[in-house]
């Protein structure tokens, strides 16, 4: 019987005799057994994040159990790292799993990504890592994407950006943003509307976020399509700007915004 401890999953890893993927089970297993280690837990996570970017690594990391055992990490645990490198790992299992994704899904995953996201409001990486999930999660499963689809989860997404200029939280959070249905409360258009602008200004570079920017602007107008305040302020001064100097991979969504009735 293996001890399952860091001193031992190093040396399994520096071990040339046995392959990464091999050590699924017993990965999952040290998972379970120290959950109270933070260090060695992210280890671990980090370890099978890196495995599950291989379609033989996915489909272990599934048989062996994974993907219930992060997500009880991420519901159980108060460690925020921990909870960053359970929903990374998540994501890209579930990335390569289409059943995962509804396993997930029936064990409202969704509930459980929400209040470890609102528990550490002002970590920007697990606030990253938590849309990252939650838009992959919305943007393949109906299901999920209702229960993400409320103001609640908008405001909080707009909170963060504005509170956080960073790259990488952008990008995840025009992801879940573009994925999802939007409110047909006015203010939050708007205020959806106004800050995915400025985003799309200040990292006017970064193609993705223009992308992501444009389609969350056209769910956002299809929730009010008949507001004029949102068209106008789309169509005039610096949203139009904006709206016109999108790369060429925009340029449809961008004409859509600017000219459908």
């Amino acid at each position: 019987m293996i001890v399952v401890n860091f001193d031992t999953v190093d040396i399994l890893l520096k071990s040339k005799q046995r392959g990464e993927e091999s050590l699924i089970p017993i990965l999952i297993d040290a998972i379970q057994e120290n959950q109270g280690c933070i260090d060695f837990v992210s280890l671990v996570c980090d370890v099978l994040s890196n495995i599950s970017l291989s379609k033989r690594g996915v489909s272990k990391i599934v048989r062996s159990f994974g993907g219930p055992v992060l997500h009880k990490l991420i519901k159980n645990t108060e460690s925020p790292a921990i909870m960053q490198s359970a929903m990374a790992t998540l994501y890209n299992v579930a990335y390569g799993s289409s059943s995962l994704i509804g396993e997930l899904v029936k064990v409202d995953c969704v509930s459980s990504i929400t209040a470890a996201l609102e528990a550490s409001a002002r970590n920007p990486e697990l606030s990253a890592a938590a849309f990252g999930l939650l838009g992959l999660l919305a943007g393949a499963n109906e299901e999920a994407k209702r229960k993400i689809s409320n103001p609640n989860m908008i405001s909080v997404v707009l909170d963060t950006v504005r509170n956080h200029k960073m790259l990488e939280l952008e990008l995840e959070a025009f992801t879940l943003l573009s994925s999802i249905d939007h409110t047909a409360d006015k203010q939050l258009s708007m205020n959806t509307a106004k800050s995915v602008l400025q985003s799309m200004e200040i990292f006017s570079e970064e193609e993705e976020i223009q992308f992501n920017g444009c389609k969350t602007l056209l769910r956002v107008l299809a929730a009010q399509p008949e507001s004029r305040a949102l068209k106008s302020l789309l169509r005039t001064g610096s949203g139009r700007e904006i709206l016109m100097s999108v790369p060429s991979i925009c340029k449809d969504a961008a004409q859509l915004l600017l000219h459908n009735p």
